[in-house]
């Protein structure tokens, strides 16, 4: 009997017991190993009106069909609800990533740099001089010393840049 039936079957003995037909024992089955879905009632206490014994054959009754109200239906206190499998959090693989490209000393760090589709790349300009990041589709402008720019990349390929002030400033931007 699975966990189910027996709280099932618990639900029913206090409902019989509260209503003051009597239990006696279950039956099992001569074929199976364990005790089946059937509970046996005192006779006597059956009730006797054809719409009171609906449910029930003789005096047996099958527990699997039983309709009860859920507030009759039992709850085992100190269990966990399964957990629901349905709602899985996005794992921080899947989620957007910031990246840091760094102008310093005349040179874009890293000047290559390989990212997701969605993802975003900051440069930060860290010379005194003024600089930029233009490439195909993408320009951040002029960057000051200690300014930056966020870009974001929703496009697939592969990206060259530079700075139009220096041109040989150059990176490679490859989004996935």
């Amino acid at each position: 009997m699975t966990s189910k039936n027996i709280g099932f079957a618990m639900g029913l003995i206090i409902i019989a017991v509260a209503t003051g037909v009597i239990l006696y024992s279950t039956q099992k089955k001569p074929d199976t190993k364990g005790p089946s879905n059937t509970i046996t009632v005192d006779p006597s206490l059956v009730p006797t009106e054809e719409k009171d014994r609906s449910m029930m054959d003789d005096s047996t009754m099958d527990i699997n069909k039983v309709d009860l109200p859920e507030e009759f239906l039992p709850s085992i206190e100190g269990t966990t609800p399964p957990k629901d499998t349905n709602t899985t959090p996005k794992s921080e693989a899947t989620l957007p990533k910031t990246y840091t490209v760094t102008i310093q000393n005349f040179a874009f760090s890293p000047a290559t740099i390989t990212i997701k589709r969605g993802d975003k790349i900051n440069f930060i300009n860290k010379d005194s001089m003024a600089h930029t990041a233009t490439g195909s589709g993408f320009d951040t402008g002029n960057l000051e010393e200690n300014q930056s720019k966020t870009i974001i990349f929703n496009n697939f390929g592969s990206f060259d840049y530079k700075c139009t002030f220096h041109p040989s400033m150059k990176g490679t931007i490859t989004v996935q």
